[in-house]
């Protein structure tokens, strides 16, 4: 027979926020390739747009975590 467990709360979310963990580490490692690449092509306006895009992305993800200042909502409207 076989026994099928339903998860807590809790447990989802520290499964979930191990992951995001783990992620944000890759997007540090990310980050700084991105930048070694962009300073061997520093008139190459695409890794600025690609950094502003990312940046942008970001402050979405706090928006959704509720770490935002006021005037940050105020400023990008999120």
């Amino acid at each position: 027979m076989q026994s099928t467990t339903t998860p807590t709360a809790a447990t989802a979310y520290a499964y979930h926020q191990g992951l995001a963990l783990q992620r944000l580490a890759r997007v540090k490692v990310a980050l700084d390739d991105h930048n070694a690449k962009a300073a061997q092509a520093p008139r190459n306006w695409g890794y600025a747009g690609d950094v502003e895009d990312v940046g942008r992305k970001l402050l979405e993800l706090l928006g959704a975590l509720g770490a935002l200042t006021p005037a940050e909502h105020a400023a990008h409207g999120i």
